[in-house]
């Protein structure tokens, strides 16, 4: 299957929300878990601390086709001061990474050109909307 891709140039005619259920399907539900709009995808997911820590930090992802940027949050407050900003042309593609054992289920990084992320969905269908979106703007 083809992936639906988002350029620069098509930003403006960009809907994630018929992205994500051509490809998830029309009948999948994200509850609270997915905010999807025409250029927007919000939502809690758990990122896993940086390097020496182990633990897992809840955080306000959102992705911005108009500002082409991705952000994270400490807070869905979206306030500036605890913003973390990555140009969308920065990330290279979103992989499944859930383990086998289920401890890190709907688990998934997120690789751009500074970093690698570990993150996890709080559940199946969000992690495959993310996936989706993030795999549409990758580079």
């Amino acid at each position: 299957m083809k992936r639906s891709r988002i350029t620069q140039v098509d930003v403006n005619d960009a809907d994630l929300v018929a992205l994500v259920t051509s490809a998830v399907g029309p009948d999948i539900s994200f509850g609270d878990d997915v905010i999807l709009d025409r250029f927007m995808c919000k939502g809690y997911l758990l990122k896993q601390g940086d390097f020496f820590r182990s633990t897992w930090d809840k955080r306000w992802f959102v992705v911005d086709l108009r500002a082409k940027r991705l952000y994270f949050y400490s807070s869905d407050a979206e306030s500036a001061w605890s913003r973390t900003t990555f140009m969308l042309a920065e990330v290279i593609k979103a992989v499944g990474n859930e383990s086998a054992e289920g401890r890190a289920t709907h688990a998934f990084m997120i690789v751009t050109v500074r970093r690698t992320f570990q993150v996890r969905a709080p559940s199946r269908p969000a992690m495959l909307a993310w996936l989706e979106v993030l795999n549409a703007v990758a580079i």
